[in-house]
């Protein structure tokens, strides 16, 4: 067949746009967020910058089901990697990245708190 072969942007912004879409099943927007940490190491930077928005409100859309541990985790790693491929490629994240970030960072649950805390200090320090 002469289909071409994915790309990871194009992985990335198909996880992106699907994550978008209300009422999408845990097991589903946990294979997602998986996706979305498998491909933005491997997307264009300049393409992750131009979805930061979109990854953002996707992101805050799952973390408003906080009891998911495994799910806030794998969002804030995400978020995480969008930032880093951000910076990579010249350009700073803005503030509706940290912002679910710096929500999370007080957490009662160490795993969550911790993973706030790795992600806020990245963001931080490439800032610097």
């Amino acid at each position: 067949s002469n289909l071409a072969k994915p790309s990871a942007t194009a992985y990335f912004a198909g996880a992106v746009a699907a994550l978008q879409k209300p009422g999408t099943p845990v097991a589903t927007v946990s294979a997602l967020l998986l996706v979305l940490r498998k491909a933005i190491p491997a997307a264009s930077p300049a393409a992750v910058s131009a979805r930061l928005n979109d990854l953002a409100l996707a992101i805050t859309g799952v973390l408003r089901n906080p009891d998911d541990e495994g799910l806030i985790k794998q969002s804030l790693s995400s978020l995480m990697a969008a930032a880093d491929a951000v910076y990579g490629g010249g350009g700073r994240p803005n503030r509706k990245v940290l912002k679910p970030v710096f929500a999370f960072l007080g957490d009662q649950r160490s795993g969550i708190r911790h993973q706030a805390e790795l992600t806020a200090m990245m963001i931080i320090k490439k800032a610097a």
